[in-house]
């Protein structure tokens, strides 16, 4: 009877992995199919045109994607690396506790939701919409899963180290930065990475704060475009040549995150 058991979930987990795949198969051929005919130099060094015109492209929600999208990842890096320290080095006290708590929440907080709260906090305070904001509610997304990471990469860091730094007097500062942060380096630069390509695609927090721009703007104190941004105008709107244009959107995005993934791929192979 185990024997039988065993074979029908082998067979049902098979059968889920191969559907799960074709599934993937189909929107990458898609995606390749629609996008790559879209793809070219002026893709890349134009920005948005209006309907009708020959040329046209995503040069300012690329680099709008590049401007948040770094400003977010510093916000996150260095608010979550303070965070999985504080984590690490107190977990009974009550402060930590909360702080676990609700990164766990938030976590699992629907991204749009954290667009409204930095739209009433922030883009209501300021006046205006800005990429500053988006950068804010990328950070709201990615700063939950980064702490938590952080938390268990500091943990990994061998008791005997940290023993022989405290049995030369070093401060609990000194241990931090020549021990803990050290020894966590390459560990935390693959989840920064991983957080990276997780708010890279990310779309609805950035409809209530940077807003979305048609032309190039390099301000982050201004409305600016971004990739997510330009493929869900382009997407829902009637015209097939802005249609086109978002399926090449959409390539761009998912080649960006399979490179930051090749690149992950390489670091494992290079750590084990």
């Amino acid at each position: 009877m185990r024997v039988i058991i065993d074979k029908i979930f082998q067979i049902f987990t098979l059968s889920v992995a191969i559907f799960v795949s074709i599934i993937l198969i189909f929107i990458l051929f898609q995606l390749i199919k629609d996008g790559i005919s879209s793809l070219s130099l002026n893709f890349f060094i134009e920005s948005a045109r209006p309907v009708g015109s020959n040329s046209g492209g995503f040069k300012q929600a690329i680099l709008g994607s590049l401007i948040i999208d770094s400003i977010a990842m510093l916000i996150i890096v260095f608010l979550s690396i303070l965070g999985g320290l504080f984590l690490y080095f107190y977990p009974e006290t009550l402060l930590s506790k909360i702080l676990k708590e609700s990164m766990s929440l938030l976590q699992g907080t629907p991204t749009i939701v954290c667009g409204i709260c930095v739209y009433y906090i922030l883009v209501r305070s300021m006046g205006h919409f800005s990429g500053l904001a988006g950068s804010v509610a990328l950070a709201l997304v990615g700063i939950p899963y980064m702490v938590l990471a952080s938390e268990q990469i500091f943990s990994m860091t061998p008791t005997l180290l940290l023993e022989a730094a405290y049995s030369l007097g070093l401060s609990r500062t000194r241990v931090i930065l020549y021990v803990v942060l050290k020894f966590a380096k390459f560990p935390l630069l693959a989840i920064s990475l991983l957080t990276l390509a997780r708010i890279a695609g990310e779309t609805a927090p950035l409809l209530f704060t940077a807003f979305g721009n048609s032309f190039l703007e390099l301000n982050p104190l201004r409305p600016m475009a971004a990739i997510p941004l330009q493929i869900y105008v382009y997407a829902i709107s009637p015209y097939d040549e802005w249609h086109r244009l978002a399926w090449a959107g959409a390539l761009l995005l998912i080649a960006f995150v399979t490179v930051l993934s090749l690149i992950l791929g390489r670091y494992r192979r290079l750590g084990e």
